[in-house]
């Protein structure tokens, strides 16, 4: 008998978990979770916290991806993965390989191809899937503020590349039908030379107006553009500008040789475009910038290390927190140019985070985390807070596309804030962004969301959000009361005694909703009553009597995070609390 190989055989079962738990975080995200059932996630190639996020589109709402879905109609440039609102899916490019495109009059309803998950690559910074229709594989990585393409053609086939400046995400965030719509306002595409295209895409939708600038550059000379203009073919020009502009690019080259493509993204400009294209991808080498993607995630995610414990388990951990670092999204230029919510463009000397910014879902723990993880990234998150309140006039609450949206409640700027200035992070002003965070609380109107209220103009008047005036009115005095709060220990950080005391009582509203007969958060009218029947259980999605956002009674008669010994003294003590 051999005990040597006895000993190998007992040691490989150890060893291999060994290196599971030594294993490269970047090597155990796992990003195809979540992008089944309703998680809402896409499979993109980006940078931490970049402005690119390029991935396959297979239908036209929601991330843009589903995992039961068997064709990719493009590779857009900007996606938004994660629940909620949707939006993004700009500046699309799709490579065929049939000649006949090069003769088409008419531009398809659906251009597309199938693919099968078995054929379907994704880590962090890259991706890639084998087109079945056309046997193309496509290949995706991606900088901070640009997308890298490569396509491998095959032998003899047409090598061409659609642009499509239609196509994106044709559903806004609502439950109202005459709001659900996502509209080019205007889009242009220019043939620049023989290997540069360019242009620009201005829709609205969930962002009222969504600025997206490209600079797309190829590694082989394009031969011919054909253009279509609302469908039809467009012969003898260089550029097309309208609300309805495609165009498919014929390569030259060598067959067998790969197509790569560079596209530097802009909010700002075409020439915001390629100069972050120049200043961030400046070669054609494809693996180079993919290796860089992964080496870049693997540094952000060995920011935390775990030892032992169930791979699966850590699988969650890791992918969890390689999501969670895609935002706040980058929102400005290598120059410091960004465009703000005024739609206005502005430079700063700091990275302006507000592509996406959703703070009603981030400020509890996502926020948190990263101010620990990546205090730079929350540095410039305070100075983007600030430059949005001289803009606008009051501090961001949910921004897309750098766009003020007033989506969901509350005032959760507030909590970021404080949370930041009491981790150690002051390299800002935060005098000037302390004023702006009184100021916001205080302002009557914000706006209207799903053609809901947004204010304090009640929650100030009646120390609490009457039912018979608001909608999600307990869900709002709730979270306003914690918000004060924040502003309170942000006052007394600074030395602001008088303030403290002001925002401190005003965090104590929560009490004026509290039916101490029924131990519950119940709505309550202007005029001081109950409003009746009431029922715990009860949760009507921004309908009529629906006082708590997305929840019930017995979810948020828990809210109150900043003073657990008031809440539990509300209900008679800690007995009867429990």
């Amino acid at each position: 008998m051999d005990y040597r190989k006895m000993i190998l055989a007992a040691a490989m079962p150890l060893y291999a978990a060994t290196l599971a738990a030594r294993a490269e975080p970047a090597s155990l995200v796992r990003p195809m979770m979540g992008t089944g059932a309703a998680g809402c996630v896409v499979p993109v190639a980006a940078a931490p916290f970049g402005m690119v996020q390029l991935g396959p589109d297979t239908y036209f709402t929601s991330s843009g991806y589903h995992y039961d879905h068997d064709v990719i109609y493009g590779f857009s440039h900007t996606h938004k993965s994660g629940g909620g609102g949707t939006d993004f899916q700009d500046i699309m490019f799709f490579p065929v390989a049939d000649s006949a495109w090069q003769r088409l009059k008419v531009y398809p309803d659906r251009v597309g191809s199938r693919f099968s998950h078995e054929r379907e690559h994704v880590e962090p910074g890259y991706y890639r899937v084998r087109l079945l229709d056309s046997d193309i594989e496509a290949e995706l990585t991606a900088t901070s503020r640009c997308g890298m393409h490569r396509y491998a053609y095959p032998d003899g086939a047409a090598r061409q590349l659609i642009v499509d400046l239609k196509h994106g995400c044709q559903h806004s965030t609502t439950i109202f039908a005459d709001e659900d719509f996502d509209t080019v306002k205007v889009s242009r595409l220019e043939w620049v030379d023989e290997r540069t295209v360019r242009g620009f895409r201005i829709s609205n939708g969930w962002a009222p107006e969504q600025h997206v600038y490209f600079y797309a550059e190829f590694s082989e000379p394009i031969r011919s553009c054909r253009f279509f203009d609302r469908g039809r073919s467009v012969e003898g020009i260089r550029e097309l500008e309208g609300t309805d502009v495609r165009a498919v690019l014929n390569f030259g080259g060598r067959d067998g040789r790969p197509l790569v493509a560079r596209v530097g993204i802009s909010p700002v400009s075409m020439e915001g475009a390629r100069e972050n294209l120049s200043a961030e991808i400046k070669g054609w080498n494809f693996d180079r910038v993919r290796s860089s993607a992964y080496s870049a995630w693997n540094e952000q995610l060995s920011a935390v290390r775990i030892e032992g414990g169930e791979p699966s388990r850590r699988e969650v951990f890791y992918t969890s927190l390689y999501y969670a670092m895609l935002y706040p999204m980058l929102y400005s230029d290598v120059t410091g140019e960004y465009r703000s919510s005024d739609s206005k463009v502005y430079r700063g000397d700091f990275r302006y985070f507000a592509g996406v910014l959703s703070l009603w879902d981030t400020f509890r723990a996502q926020n948190p985390l990263i101010a620990i993880l990546r205090p730079d990234v929350t540095r410039d998150l305070m100075k983007t807070m600030l430059e949005h309140y001289r803009h606008c006039g009051q501090l961001p609450i949910w921004t897309l596309a750098g766009v003020e949206n007033m989506c969901m409640i509350g005032y959760h700027s507030m909590p970021v804030i404080a949370d930041a200035y009491s981790k150690g992070i002051r390299d800002f002003d935060a005098e000037a962004l302390y004023e702006a965070m009184k100021a916001s609380s205080d302002r009557d109107t914000f706006g209207y969301f799903l053609k809901a209220f947004r204010g304090a103009r009640h929650y100030n008047r009646y120390g609490y959000v009457p039912c018979d005036l608001e909608i999600t009115s307990v869900s709002k005095t709730l979270e306003y009361c914690y918000d004060d709060w924040c502003i309170a220990q942000m006052a007394r950080m600074l030395g602001r005694e008088e303030d403290y005391e002001r925002y401190i009582e005003r965090a104590g509203r929560y009490r004026n909703l509290f039916d101490s007969s029924l131990r519950f958060m119940r709505g309550r009218l202007s005029d001081g009553s109950w409003r009746t029947p009431f029922d715990p259980f009860l949760s009507n999605h921004y309908r009529e009597g629906d006082d708590f956002c997305e929840g019930t009674s017995w979810q948020w008669t828990f809210f109150v995070p900043h003073d657990g010994k008031g809440l539990i003294d509300l209900f008679g003590g800690r007995e009867l609390f429990v």
